[in-house]
């Protein structure tokens, strides 16, 4: 464990909830007076009862309307302003006012995708920063429900997403907001924000907060040893962090930046699974396949017919075959009527590209400038983009699209060189016994005389039986007379 955090009496989750460790029951809700290191459980901590998280009786038993749950992005992006200025004016903030709206995102039923959506498809460059940090918690909330954290641990980890980038607000505005590739100076002002957020957050050491410190720390480090500042491995890291250090890699790939445009959910995803397969807990990265499927809600795509269709429900038993709502015919024309394919039963019709909504705007016609898959983005111009992408090794838009099952669930190195091996093989096999059976037929022509004599065969005139013969041999005697007469 790093020195940094033994001398400010902070430890992860891990060594805090070490195995067998009994917990006091009926704690109060109070803060505690003992360090955090003692504290017997951070996520009951995480919900006591103050008046900022206290349910209004005035709408008890009533549901929100989409309007009202969407009306909480604007809540988060005006309480994130506020830290925003807090943290430049070197000031504290109120974090209880951050778990009230994380609250309330925990309490939405799990079959409202309105804020989900809006996350997903609102794109605003000025103020990207505020916006990934609400996208990244809404995400994280969703993956954890699917990972079946209770409603403590999800309000813990939603706030942790919600200031993963605190850090970032400290960074000058002429960097943040450059449009075009950072200097080698400027990206290493960038990637100190993990230590700036850790400075801003460990005050909290002896409050219910103190674990956000901790987290925010941990956001980039990978489970290879890859990651930075420390170079963490494996269960070193937070498993808050290695989720929110998933969902930040997402976010950033399919929204926009001020140094680039954004790309389609569908390559999103792709490359999140096929680069994560070594950075990221795979039960995670199954998790956000399942939540975001392949193609995600309120995402086009075309089908082999040529028409385009709007997803309107996934499966992620069939991520590759949803239910689609055509809004262009094959010939680029709207269609007027409400049209439902369900891909699941229909097997002449499937998926073969992605689209963009621009696309769908101009009648299926790719418009100039838009691309949906990454070519030769660096790090520095995508703000912690793949390493990967830096090299020009990006996926291509005519890729198949049984990529995101091979790289999803691939075989072994060693299946795919056998089964190679077995082919040449097979192949030289094949090959010797055409070269057998050349040799035996041309064997057999050259053994044959080149002049044969022609046999002379004479026709026997036909010799009548008669009825009263009783046996062949009369005839037999017959037909030899009449040789030895010849």
């Amino acid at each position: 464990m790093p020195r940094l955090w033994k001398e400010n009496r902070m430890v992860s989750f891990r060594e805090l909830h070490r195995p067998g460790r009994k917990t006091r029951q009926g704690r109060s809700s109070a803060p505690p007076q003992e360090p955090l290191r003692r504290s017997p459980s951070v996520f009951r901590l995480l919900a006591p009862e103050t008046e900022a998280v206290k349910p209004d009786d005035s709408g008890a038993g009533s549901t929100p309307s989409s309007e009202q749950i969407v009306s909480l992005y604007e809540e988060a992006f005006a309480y994130l302003h506020k830290v925003f200025d807090a943290v430049r004016r070197k000031k504290t903030f109120d974090l209880a006012k951050g778990r009230a709206i994380i609250l309330q995102m925990v309490e939405i039923a799990p079959g409202e995708d309105s804020l989900f959506i809006k996350a997903m498809y609102f794109d605003k460059e000025i103020d990207f920063l505020i916006n990934k940090c609400i996208n990244v918690a809404i995400y994280a909330i969703r993956i954890g429900r699917e990972l079946d954290f209770d409603q403590n641990k999800l309000v813990a980890l939603g706030l942790a997403a919600l200031l993963h980038e605190v850090g970032m607000f400290a960074i000058p505005d002429h960097i943040l907001y450059k449009k075009s590739k950072l200097s080698e100076e400027e990206f290493r002002i960038v990637k100190q924000h993990s230590d700036f957020g850790y400075k801003i957050l460990s005050g909290l050491s002896d409050s219910p907060y103190g674990f956000l410190a901790d987290v925010v720390l941990q956001i980039h480090e990978r489970r290879d040893g890859s990651g930075y500042p420390m170079g963490l491995a494996g269960d070193e890291i937070h498993e808050f962090s290695q989720l929110i250090g998933l969902v930040d890699m997402y976010e950033a790939i399919s929204h926009s930046r001020p140094q680039r445009d954004k790309f389609s959910h569908f390559h999103a995803i792709r490359e999140v699974i096929k680069i994560g397969k070594k950075n990221f807990s795979r039960s995670h990265l199954r998790a956000l396949l399942n939540c975001f499927s392949v193609f995600p809600l309120s995402s086009y795509v075309r089908l082999n017919s040529r028409a385009l269709g709007k997803v309107i429900e996934t499966f992620p038993d069939f991520p590759l075959r949803p239910k689609l709502q055509i809004v262009l015919d094959s010939q680029g024309r709207d269609v007027t009527t409400k049209r439902i394919v369900d891909l699941r039963k229909n097997s002449l019709l499937y998926i073969t590209d992605a689209v963009l909504e621009e696309e769908v705007k101009n009648r299926g016609q790719k418009p100039a400038g838009i691309r949906e898959a990454p070519e030769e983005y660096s790090d520095k111009e995508g703000f912690f983009l793949p390493e990967k992408w830096q090299t020009g090794s990006g996926v291509t838009p005519d890729r198949p699209l049984r990529g995101v099952s091979e790289v999803f669930a691939p075989k072994p190195k060693f299946v795919s060189r056998r089964l190679g091996f077995k082919f040449i093989v097979g192949a030289i096999l094949i090959l010797a016994a055409f070269l057998v059976l050349w040799w035996l037929f041309h064997r057999s022509e050259s053994t044959r005389p080149e002049n044969p004599k022609p046999s002379v065969i004479r026709k026997m005139p036909r010799q009548s039986t008669s009825p009263n013969s009783d046996s062949g041999q009369g005839v037999s005697g017959k037909l030899t007379g009449q040789k030895d007469s010849v």
